[in-house]
């Protein structure tokens, strides 16, 4: 497992490159001009105060991930949170909208799950893996009971 994959922020060009959860062969990839976003409005009301800078700004975003196998093209849902951080350029720094994932549907398997796995147990992993970002507890509950189903 590839743990810094599942911890990478997306930017409006870039999506870490996630396994395709239809066909497991291919990577997905965001559609381009799919990721859309819309500042939260606490993050504007805040902008009255004071001591307001664009490192306090909160987004929520949605965007497209399309799998780049020719025999599939299959495509998942995005969902989740963005705020702005300095980017070192050639210039100096600049502010940059990044992102960070609370759900994918479907979302793509984090660990490879043996063909052989029996299927109370595979059906355990795939929805601790849907939790992962959303509610990290939640999600060890679910692999929890994926390791009874493996005691039953």
């Amino acid at each position: 497992m590839n743990r810094a994959l599942w911890e990478r922020p997306l930017s409006e060009w870039y999506a870490p490159p996630f396994p395709c959860p239809t066909c497991g062969k291919g990577v997905l990839s965001l559609v381009q001009k799919s990721l859309v976003y819309q500042e939260t409005a606490k993050s504007r009301r805040a902008h009255h105060d004071e001591d307001w800078s664009y490192h306090d700004t909160e987004y929520r975003f949605t965007a497209r991930l399309k799998c780049g196998h020719n025999s599939c093209g299959d495509e998942a849902a995005m969902l989740g949170t963005g705020w702005i951080e300095e980017q070192m350029t050639q210039e100096g720094s600049e502010p940059t909208d990044y992102f960070s994932l609370k759900f994918c549907v479907p979302m793509p398997d984090i660990i490879a799950i043996p063909q052989k796995c029996p299927a109370p147990v595979a059906s355990e992993l795939r929805a601790s893996f849907a939790l992962f970002w959303a509610d990290p507890a939640a999600a060890a509950n679910r692999i929890r009971a994926g390791v009874e189903r493996i005691m039953d």
